[in-house]
């Protein structure tokens, strides 16, 4: 109390009657103002001394069950017999200090959102002022139910290639809580990441499972199709062209899944392994196979054509000796061909050749040419050819003996001669004669020559004419040279 006015009645009496005095040792003065007839007075101090008092204090909850992150108003109200008591409340759950609010003609309220779930005991404190004395209200009950909470899971893709690099996961709980992540099918998950292990269906899950002050959220799921990785094969180029008889050649294939690769053929050849073996001539296509595994999908196969063409082949044909004469044995010929193809002969020219004979059938120019036609793997030898000089044969004529001493009177004689060639053989006579055929008929007396010839052929040089003589005489000097 500052300053109070009252006035005096009849008597000269003023009295004060008030409930404002603080508590505590007051020092209170009566000051006069004066009138007309009296000037200003003050008496002296009288002391006084107030006790303070018990105010009396209620406390007030806005709702008896909150779910907890809800406003919860808090209302203490005190009164007293005199002025509203001043200064501030101070709120308690339990024993923990939960907030504190100013005193507003006697009521005190905190709005709070904070308090954790349970069922709490609140309490107001008043710590007192000049005039009340300090005071707890009585506990006010407040259930704070666990806040529900849901979850956000970032979408994922609803299907991938195995294979395919580690997808981050993202969730959010409402509550602000840490989400974790569960999976069931072919992957695995590290914190937020997870790894595709093979193909199948993959389903993760994000689980919140609540604290003291949140219930467990709705788990979230999604669902990931783990589809075979795509694969394609590597296949180290190949020579376009070889010839039959080369050596194996290997081949060499990877996939971009790493898993082996293996090798098919069609056309002349085969494949072992990585090997591939040229077995004649013509087009070969070599492809490279990966059919796949659980996690990868068959690869695109890789083919190759090689053309392979024929072998060139040579012919080495024994040497013939470069004369010969007619009349001369069958012979043998001999050729091989480095394919190892059977050699064939041909002649022209006065001969014949049956499989590997050569017979000679006349005097001339024999050419005997050796050859290999080739077949499937190997192309036509040049042909091998040799010249044998066939000379015509020697011939001898025997003649018969003739009787050196004829008569004139015997008039003919019959001429024998033979040529070893077996050609025929003519007859010419030289003095009183004349021959028909192998007939010698004389003309007259004297001496005749007759002489066998054989003039040869086409293989037969002429013969070395044989002559012998004749004496013809009369029956006069039959006598005198007799017949011998």
């Amino acid at each position: 109390m500052d300053r109070c006015t009252e006035t005096l009645n009849s008597a000269g009496v003023a009295t004060l009657t008030t409930s404002t005095i603080p508590g505590g040792r007051s020092s209170i003065t009566a000051s006069y103002t004066g009138d007309s007839q009296y000037g200003v007075a003050s008496s002296t101090a009288a002391t006084v001394t107030v006790s303070q008092i018990k105010p009396a204090i209620t406390l007030v909850s806005s709702v008896a069950s909150v779910t907890y992150g809800a406003q919860v108003e808090l209302t203490a109200t005190l009164t007293g017999s005199g002025a509203a008591p001043t200064g501030s409340v101070a709120f308690y759950s339990g024993s923990v200090a939960v907030g504190q609010s100013s005193l507003n003609n006697g009521t005190a309220t905190l709005t709070l959102a904070s308090l954790p779930a349970g069922k709490l005991s609140v309490t107001a404190h008043y710590g007192g002022d000049s005039n009340y004395t300090a005071v707890v209200s009585a506990a006010a009950s407040v259930t704070v139910n666990k806040g529900a909470q849901t979850i956000t899971f970032a979408p994922l893709p609803s299907a991938v290639s195995f294979g395919a690099g580690p997808l981050a996961l993202s969730a959010t709980a409402s509550s602000g809580l840490a989400v974790t992540f569960s999976i069931t099918g072919p992957a695995r998950v590290s914190g937020t990441t997870l790894t595709t292990t093979g193909v199948g269906t993959v389903v993760i899950t994000a689980s919140q499972g609540g604290s003291a002050d949140y219930l467990t959220a709705t788990s979230v799921s999604q669902t990931i199709a783990v589809n075979k990785a795509a694969q394609a094969i590597t296949f180290k180029p190949l020579a376009t062209t070889q010839t039959y008889g080369v050596k194996p050649l290997a081949l060499s294939a990877t996939a971009s899944s790493g898993l082996a690769v293996t090798f098919g053929v069609t056309g002349p050849a085969t494949v072992s392994g990585t090997t591939l073996t040229i077995t004649g001539a013509g087009t070969v296509v070599v492809t490279a196979n990966q059919n796949g595994n659980a996690d990868y999908a068959a690869a695109t196969p890789v083919s190759q054509t090689i053309t392979v063409n024929k072998a060139t082949q040579a012919i080495t044909f024994k040497p013939l000796a470069t004369t010969q004469t007619y009349g001369v044995k069958p012979f043998a010929l001999s050729a091989n061909a480095s394919s190892g193809l059977p050699v064939t002969f041909g002649a022209t020219g006065p001969a014949t050749v049956s499989g590997t004979t050569l017979t000679v059938t006349g005097a001339g120019t024999v050419v005997v040419t050796a050859n290999q036609n080739g077949n499937a793997n190997y192309a036509a030898a040049a042909p091998a050819t040799q010249t044998i000089e066939v000379n015509k044969a020697a011939q001898s004529i025997a003649f018969a003996p003739l009787v050196k001493t004829q008569l004139f009177q015997t008039k003919q004689l019959t001429l024998n001669a033979t040529a070893s060639s077996g050609l025929a053989v003519t007859f010419t006579a030289k003095g009183p004669a004349k021959v028909s055929g192998n007939t010698l008929a004389f003309t007259g007396s004297g001496t005749i020559v007759v002489t066998a010839s054989q003039g040869g052929n086409a293989n037969y040089a002429a013969a070395m004419p044989v002559s012998q003589s004749i004496l013809v005489v009369s029956a006069s000097h039959a006598g005198i040279f007799p017949q011998r």
